[in-house]
């Protein structure tokens, strides 16, 4: 069984918008999107489930206090959720992650 750990999804999408705009939709792929944009989308994985953690790169490592910034921030806004003491729940997985600079020199995008 698979464990929500928000209870709303976040996107960029405005599902109302969306609904309306989908009236000559077949019902099925309507209230897939729907759903799927409300609640999230099934990725439907198959194969053997096991959790994996992956090393920060080289420029978390270097840059942690900028690293640190930037998940606040993303956290703030509700796009990520996290960090966590211990794996939230089994089976969990979880991407490195870097910072590159952007044009202007003291500004950095996070990466994940």
């Amino acid at each position: 069984m698979d464990q929500v750990l928000h209870s709303s999804s976040v996107t960029p999408v405005k599902v109302d918008r969306l609904e309306y705009l989908q009236q000559s939709y077949p019902a099925s792929l309507k209230e897939y999107l729907v759903s799927g944009f409300s609640r999230g989308f099934s990725i439907n994985f198959v194969g053997e489930r096991h959790s994996f953690e992956s090393p920060n790169l080289k420029s978390a490592l270097e840059q942690p206090q900028i690293v640190v910034s930037k998940v606040n921030k993303e956290r703030e806004a509700g796009r990520i959720v996290g960090p966590f003491p211990v794996p939230p729940f089994q089976n969990f997985r979880c991407s490195p992650l870097g910072i590159v600079p952007k044009k202007d020199p003291s500004e950095f995008r996070l990466i994940h």
